[in-house]
Parts: structure tokens; sequence; C-alpha cells
């Protein structure tokens, strides 16, 4: 039982990620990008992308809910992938992010009610590469404890690098 879910509004998620794309199209038009914020809009580019062929397959009210992991699913999760995978580590990577995001999947419309653990792996593993890493980010995104008020790494050093920026002009 997941500690916490997360339920996904298909056409909710594309059109947010297609208006942050829309955002970012705008700031690098104005000279503001840097290698993140292309990189950013690259993922976001995918994702969007990915949302798209599950509102075309499942219609655009289609709802995804994810759930967050915890410690004992987290470790039958690498149990799993350690004996799934003969020491190839290349291998590993691979299996191990069909393996967390089956984990982490609580119900999808590509889903039937009752699967097994194997049963939910072989579907995730049949999802386009771009869905799987789309559910994998809002997996880890539910997984990861909220810091409450406290800012995170990324978020101080934007706020520093604005701070550089505004003092050198």
């Amino acid at each position: 039982m997941p500690r916490k879910t997360r339920t996904i509004d298909v056409g909710e998620k594309h059109d947010e990620l297609d208006a942050r794309l829309d955002e970012l199209a705008e700031q690098t038009a104005a000279g503001d990008a840097d290698q993140d914020t292309l990189q950013e809009a690259t993922r976001i580019e995918t994702h969007r992308d990915a949302l798209a062929e599950v509102a075309r397959e499942h219609g655009e009210d289609a709802m995804i809910t994810i759930g967050a992991l915890t410690a004992g699913e987290y470790g039958r999760a690498e149990d799993y992938i350690k004996a799934s995978v003969d020491d190839d580590s290349d291998a590993a990577d691979g299996v191990s992010r069909i393996v967390f995001v089956a984990t982490g999947l609580q119900d999808a419309p590509f889903l039937e009610s009752g699967q097994s653990h194997e049963e939910t792996i072989a579907v995730v593993s049949d999802q386009s590469p771009a869905l799987v890493q789309f559910l994998e980010a809002e997996i880890n995104e539910v997984t990861t404890p909220d810091a409450g008020n406290s800012k995170s790494f990324a978020e101080l050093l934007a706020e520093k690098q604005r701070q550089t920026t505004s003092t050198d002009e």
C-alpha cells in the first residue's frame, strides 16, 4: 500500500506541460535560455507528447494514479531487478525504470484490474519509453518526502544565480 497517491488527469497535465513549453519557448526567443532551460524544454516536450499518445488511445479524460513507494516496495523492486538481470548493469538500468514504474503505478487505462506485479511489469514494458520516463519522474516526485517550506538545492542555486546576474548589470 503506497504512502500516498496522486491521480494525474492526462488532458490537464498535457495542457500544463504545453503551457510550460510555451513559456520556455518565449524565454528562449528572448535570449534568456541557458543549457538547463533547453534540457527542461526537451524533457517537457517528450512528456507532453507521451501524454498526447495516452489521450489519443484512451481519451483526454483518462486518469493515471501513481503511489509513493514505501521502503518495503522499493526494496522488493530492487530484489526483483537483481533476480531478473544477470550482472549486466546496462540491462539493469532499463529494467529498474520499468520495475520502479510498475511498482508505483496504481491505476491506468492500460492496466487491467487485479493484475499481478509481474503482469503490471509486462504492461509497463509495452508502453512508450517517453511515457515510462514521465511516470518515473512523477513517481519520484510523489515518493520524495515533502521538504515543507524548505527550498531545494536547484531552487537555491537558481535564486543565487539570479542575484549574481542582477548585481552584475
